[in-house]
């Protein structure tokens, strides 16, 4: 062979061996780009209560204050509240913004010490500091759907009304895009418009977009190659250095550089505003913007909320326009201290886009924090509607092999082929899955390159296999889809390389050496292809999560491609990730643009009121029951829809609001008035017409637990009536016409189950030529929930989890169910006294749980396992009598994971508190003596004062004895 055309190409030849066919290979693999799904926390076990939280350590806000001079004056009395009450805490990070967070994190001795925090003068709140998972990227290119399949119908087929689908989307009836890559023809931009205003010269300059999390690679070429004034990333910090886990307690190092060792932030920044690269034909979504990088992850481990804190801070006063977060944790709630400061920031002019996570599987309202902040623009997820493959020639012949290729295939893969002529890699191909370590045990598979049938276990455990014997890379084929990327955690398989080829290409190759033909394979010209998606492309990414928030707020807002997303990794290489973390950063880019045509003061409210209202609504696609008619998918799952940006930069009809919240039906509010500005040069007559969604149920009624991943049932056709007052309007140009529009809930469904109705308001032009339909359409978006919060159980009392009953008292060893009441236990050894096992299945404003005297009645209740489902109306909680001391209190208390019946994991939570002295997350700091007790449990409703005990859920124990053992018995008489 000539050297001159050998360069870059993987020679396959036959060799014998017992455990299969095998091939060689010439060349060598470099430069990875991994793949994944980007978890938030789909699918893991959940964290158990006890690692929730950074030990002993808390954020204290102060009361609000006008000035700002008086800042240092409360953090001057605060500190001198701590030194004369705990010795030796720390304060880690200090907040002076009194518009955005006004307090500290500190850390103290024992969770006890939180009393001291609480008592401290001009305390507003005081939060647990919340560990917050890194995201972690496990590709699944099917993902579990809810209430979906993978067939995309059309969505105007499931409207009464629905607009024309505008944006380009592989389903019946809509096109799909030119499946030719073009070097400026990024797909997930096509599928958005991004293309299109890109054309027309917006490109999001003089914007700087804020990226909080692992930091930025800035040597990749597509983000600059440098780190500062003169950069694309200008502006920074690292918070933390590479060996911070808040989980382990390491200690933060900072550092002035926010460069990336993990790669999750450096994809995210790409999609946000990477620069061009023709050999992948990728292009970010506003690629003259400037990027800014805050760091508040090591290499590996997690953060805190603390930390985002500090992160959202340092960028806000660094004057960046937009700030994205592609991270959290489930079940958010606007009180919390991530998401007020988020929305705090939003208010005060630079938007926040945040991912709203992959927790699907956590069923209704599992949007993350600080994704529920109000007013901040959190962003669902949608398919891509193609897949990001690549091409190799194929030569063939006996030596030597012809220079001419026969054919190209098409694989799909995690790593980029990169090959030179000074290495050689030995190709063996199986003729049998790796599920089993003993499928290898007769093959040499050292330094090869293994094509392998994919089998029924995870791609993980035959990688494992694989690797052990030494292999080098590895493709599966044997693919369901024409191009599915390998289900891998790349993190646990270090430097390995992995890919994927399509049954086909994989069946010719095989065939051509079992003819005794020399193949030779040349990536030397390898190039990147999108095949469409014809399975499930277009449609809502399953792990994508559900809201409303617990406040009933629609959130998510919008959505944004997010699943098999290529853009910038480690080391000036490339990844393909999915999740909501790549959806996010979309929809900053898509703001950059904007902002950056539009004199660069668009607000964060008048972001959300464009893309919103331009949106488009994806349908729902019910695998389980054809037979219900199918509407559009719950605005709880992508919000508003599908951002359009081409059309949100062409609209002439602005309309505010774009948002109607309803509420629960207690504090329903269903008349609004709705108002379309002309911004256009002639006059327009638009007509109202309602787009109702499906609706959706969030809870088992017979369990009142939220359906799970494996429980989710499919929309169901019982819509909001609507009717609008005028139903036509006439705006003249620069002009503006308002209607008021009368939205009634859906009365045939059953509250229990916590029924989310939703749907949209379309405006629809009446005075546009046929050729622009749709062009002028917009949108407003409504959500409520066809249940009173407040009358919704909070605590889980149910038995099929726990034997005996929740909530319930547990023995020292967290395990043992007590049985009878009146279980004596010895003063001197706190550590055996029993515990409390609490599981709740809502969130709560407030969850209080007390050590109380075991004479206390409360309505009249003696206590019992099964405790007490409610309480006096006219009691007030503060005037609860015998409470001897805290043992638990936390200002939001968030629900726990949801129970999966079918035990594929533990996927369920709760809470066990022991009762000592000193409790976890305890309000006072006394001596328990002997006496008789019980265990109160109070969890605050939603959309009560908590004033009253009837605004809260109350459990109530069976008592148990404290006796004191030091006191000896009185010796016999003689």
């Amino acid at each position: 062979m000539s050297p001159a055309w050998t360069k870059g190409l993987l020679v396959l030849f036959l060799v014998t061996l017992s455990s299969g066919l095998h091939v060689v290979a010439t060349g060598a693999v470099i430069q990875p780009v991994h793949s994944g799904f980007d978890n938030e926390g789909l699918l893991i076990s959940p964290p158990s209560a006890q690692a929730r939280y950074v030990k002993n350590s808390f954020i204290v806000e102060f009361e609000p204050v006008a000035k700002t001079n008086v800042d240092d004056d409360l953090h001057a009395a605060f500190d001198n509240h701590l030194s004369s009450n705990i010795k030796g805490y720390h304060t880690d990070h200090v907040f002076k913004n009194h518009e955005v967070f006004l307090g500290v994190s500190v850390t103290v001795n024992s969770e006890s010490d939180r009393a001291v925090l609480q008592q401290a003068p001009n305390v507003r709140r005081v939060y647990p500091n919340r560990i917050v998972l890194r995201p972690s990227e496990t590709h699944s290119s099917f993902p579990t759907r809810f209430g979906g399949s993978s067939e995309v119908k059309d969505p105007q087929s499931a409207t009464d009304g629905a607009p024309e689908d505008t944006v380009p989307l592989p389903a019946k009836g809509v096109k799909a895009p030119d499946s030719t890559r073009t070097p400026d023809k990024f797909f997930p931009n096509v599928m958005t418009g991004v293309d299109r205003v890109q054309d027309q010269g917006s490109l999001g300059k003089g914007q700087t977009i804020a990226v909080i999390g692992s930091g930025v690679n800035y040597g990749h070429k597509s983000l600059g190659g440098c780190f500062g004034p003169n950069c694309k990333v200008r502006l920074g910090y690292d918070f933390v250095g590479d060996a911070y886990d808040s989980s382990k307690a390491t200690p933060p190092v900072p550092d002035p550089i926010p460069n990336d060792c993990d790669g999750h932030d450096t994809h995210v920044a790409g999609i946000a505003a990477g620069l061009h690269d023709p050999q992948f034909g990728f292009t970010g979504v506003a690629p003259a913007a400037d990027l800014a990088a805050y760091k508040i992850f090591g290499c590996s481990g997690s953060t805190s909320d603390d930390l985002i804190l500090a992160a959202l801070d340092r960028a806000y006063s660094d004057g960046v326009d937009i700030i994205v977060m592609s991270l959290g944790y489930g079940f958010g709630a606007e009180e919390s201290a991530t998401p007020m400061a988020a929305s705090r920031i939003n208010a005060l002019g630079t938007a926040v886009v945040v991912s709203a996570g992959n927790e699907a599987g956590w069923g209704m309202g599992s949007i993350s924090a600080p994704a529920a902040g109000v007013g901040v623009t959190s962003v669902g997820a949608v398919n891509n509607v193609m897949f990001p493959g690549f091409t190799a020639e194929v030569l063939l012949g006996s030596p030597p092999v012809s220079a001419s290729p026969v054919k190209q295939i098409l694989f799909f893969t995690p790593i980029t082929l990169r090959l030179n002529d000074t290495s050689t890699l030995q190709v063996a191909a199986l003729d049998r899955d790796a599920c089993q370590s003993t499928a290898t045990s007769d093959a040499n598979l050292s330094s090869k390159f293994v094509v392998v049938p994919r089998g029924s276990c995870d791609d993980n455990d035959a990688l494992k296999n694989l690797y052990a014997k030494g292999a080098v890379v590895v493709f599966f084929h044997g693919n369901s889809a024409p191009l599915d990327m390998p289900r891998i955690d790349f993190r646990s398989l270090p430097g390995q390389l992995v890919g994927s080829l399509r049954d086909e290409d994989a069946n010719y190759l095989i065939q051509q050496v079992k003819s005794g033909k020399q193949v030779v394979l040349d990536f030397s010209k390898t190039g990147a292809v999108d095949i469409l998606n014809n399975w499930y492309g277009g449609t809502d990414f399953g792990p994508s999560a559900y809201g409303p928030t617990p406040e009933s707020r629609i959130q998510p807002v919008l959505s944004a491609p997010g699943s098999n997303i290529l853009s910038t990794w480690l080391n000036n290489s490339w990844a393909i990730l999915s999740g909501t973390s790549m959806a996010a950063p979309h929809v900053a880019g898509a703001y950059a643009l904007y902002r950056s045509a539009h004199g660069g003061k668009t607000t964060p409210q008048e972001l959300i009121d464009a893309f919103a209202s331009t949106s488009t609504p994806l349908s729902n696609v019910d695998e389980w029951n054809t037979t219900i008619p199918v509407r559009l998918l719950t605005v709880a799952k992508l919000g508003a829809g599908l951002i359009n940006v081409a059309k949100a930069f062409s609209r002439k009809i602005a309309v505010e609001p774009t948002l109607l919240q309803l509420n629960d039906t207690a504090h329903f509010v269903g008349t609004h008035k709705v108002t379309l500005t002309n911004h256009g040069s002639t006059s327009a007559t638009m007509k109202v017409v309602h787009i109702p969604a499906g609706t959706a149920v969030g809870i088992n009624a017979t369990n009142m637990e939220f359906y799970s991943l494996f429980e989710q049932k499919p929309l169901i056709d019982k819509p909001a009536t609507l009717v609008a007052s005028p139903e036509v309007l006439t705006v003249g140009p620069g002009k503006s016409a308002t209607t008021t529009i009368q939205i009634t809930a859906p009365t045939d469904l059953d509250p229990r189950t916590y029924p989310v109705y939703s749907g949209w308001i379309q405006f629809q032009s009446q005075s546009r030529a046929p050729s622009d339909l749709g062009t002028d359409d917009v949108l407003t978006t409504y959500l409520g929930v066809a249940s009173t919060l407040s009358e919704l159980p909070i605590l889980d009392r149910s038995d099929y989890i726990y034997s005996g009953g929740l909530p319930q008292l547990v023995e020292s060893d967290e395990k043992t169910y007590i049985t009878r009441d009146g279980q004596r236990y010895p003063l001197s050894k706190p550590s055996t006294w029993p515990a409390v096992r609490i599981r709740r299945l809502e969130e709560s404003p407030l969850g209080q749980i007390d050590l109380i005297r075991a004479d206390i009645n409360i309505n009249g209740a003696e206590g019992g396992h099964a405790g007490v489902q409610g309480a006096q109306s006219d009691l007030k909680f503060d005037d609860v009598k015998g409470i001897v001391a805290n043992i638990g209190f936390d200002n939001f208390v968030q629900r726990d994971f949801p129970y999966n019946p079918y035990g594929i994991d533990p996927y369920f939570d709760s809470q066990v508190l022991p009762i000592m002295p000193s409790a976890p997350n305890s309000q006072t700091n006394v001596t328990v003596g002997p006496g008789d007790y019980r265990i109160l449990v109070r969890d605050q409703r939603m959309y009560t004062d908590g004033v009253y005990m009837r605004d809260y859920d109350v459990w109530l124990s069976r008592p148990f004895a404290i006796y004191d053992d030091a006191v000896k018995k009185p010796s016999a008489k003689p």
